[in-house]
């Protein structure tokens, strides 16, 4: 299983968020993705069996054992960021790749430039059921949205980087205060409503030990975690609901 998605040239949304394709969205082109149009061919030794549109994705395509051709778009609103296409199922009978030609536009003004453009995509099982599938996901237990964020640029995802307590996607000392508050009988309690709404939600931004409570010990590892510390460990040594298995990021 192929998950495709297209991203603009640059890969980065210049234009804000209210921004459309209609002519309004301001003075110079931008980075909004408007419409596409790709074609995915096959070699000898493999056949497309399957091709899933993604769910928000207005997608009209056209499937052969050995070509795809899909389009879509929303040449009014325009789409900041990253667009999810949908997913390919590919059969090999022997080593074998798949080629891709097309063009997409992106003009707040609707100049239909064609810009740079890229295809992208990760193969294998998806065991979170995300945009990722699990050779290229760094957070295999918990669905990633697109584009990632990485604000410590260690290679975990913000939403499963465990002990981020204040959810900045950093690790520091001001996660460590408020998650030894969630700890039972702690002097200084934090909310008690607060330590509930971050275990409920699964992310995973304070529990650090994967044993789904707070104590001491998730504010010492994550204490170990933070750059510079006098005893570290690497930020993949925590454990939490989002990212159980622990393991380095590829």
């Amino acid at each position: 299983m192929l998950n495709l998605w297209v991203v603009n040239g640059s890969g980065v949304a210049t234009q804000p968020a209210g921004a459309k394709c209609d002519g309004t969205g301001g003075d110079a082109a931008g980075d909004e993705i408007c419409m596409y149009d790709f074609n995915v061919t096959a070699d000898e030794n493999l056949t497309i069996d399957a091709f899933s549109p993604a769910p928000a994705a207005a997608i009209v395509a056209n499937r052969q054992p050995s070509q795809l051709r899909f389009n879509g778009g929303e040449p009014l609103q325009g789409t900041l960021g990253a667009v999810a296409v949908g997913q390919l199922t590919v059969s090999a009978s022997g080593p074998g790749g798949l080629s891709v030609a097309g063009e997409m536009w992106v003009d707040t003004r609707l100049n239909a430039n064609a810009v740079p453009v890229a295809l992208l995509a990760s193969a294998g099982a998806n065991a979170d059921g995300d945009d990722l599938c699990d050779p290229a996901d760094p957070c295999i237990s918990f669905a990633n949205s697109l584009p990632l964020a990485d604000a410590n640029l260690d290679g975990i995802p913000n939403e499963c980087q465990c002990g981020d307590f204040d959810g900045d996607g950093f690790l520091s000392a001001g996660d460590l205060g408020p998650m030894f508050g969630c700890a039972p009988g702690a002097a200084f309690p934090t909310d008690p409503a607060v330590c509930a709404a971050k275990l409920a939600a699964g992310v995973g931004k304070g529990e650090a030990d994967g044993d789904g409570f707070y104590s001491a010990a998730d504010v010492g590892l994550t204490f170990s975690a933070i750059p510079g510390a006098a005893f570290p460990a690497p930020a993949y040594s925590l454990r939490c609901p989002a990212r159980p298995e622990g393991t380095p990021a590829p």
